[in-house]
């Protein structure tokens, strides 16, 4: 019987564990670096109601403080598809977090009911700064 047992569980040779401990490795590897690329390629960010019900103060408020600084020039309201015009070197001169501030400022006015919508910034020259659609800021 001990005989049987001694041959039923035999321990792996060392060149099995060698190979087993470089394919968890690699896979491993290969996951971080799929999932660092996939964020590298997106800076996506979810935006949901309680991050627009966190917006300090009121959100039209807040864009106008924006237009009354000279960065934004105009927004055009629609019904799913709104557009935010700023001016493009104040827009630069400004902290990432202020311009995605913006932008989910902008899309927590623009929003509708099932929370959908889309907020595009523009710049002076009508290029694409920036832009929020169904919560996600992408820039």
């Amino acid at each position: 019987m001990a005989e049987f047992f001694h041959h039923a569980v035999r321990r792996p040779a060392k060149t099995e564990t060698g190979i087993t401990r470089l394919l968890v490795m690699t896979i491993a590897i290969v996951s971080i670096g799929a999932s660092a690329f996939c964020l590298r390629g997106s800076t996506k960010l979810p935006i949901d109601t309680v991050v627009c019900d966190s917006v300090k103060g009121d959100p039209a408020g807040a864009l106008a403080d924006w237009h009354a600084r000279g960065v934004i020039e105009s927004i055009a309201y629609s019904e799913k598809n709104t557009v935010v015009k700023v001016q493009t070197a104040r827009w630069e001169g400004l902290d990432p977090a202020d311009r995605r501030r913006i932008g989910v400022q902008a899309y927590c006015l623009a929003r509708g009911s099932d929370l959908r919508g889309s907020v595009t910034v523009k710049g002076s020259k009508l290029e694409d700064l920036g832009t929020v659609i169904d919560g996600y800021w992408m820039r």
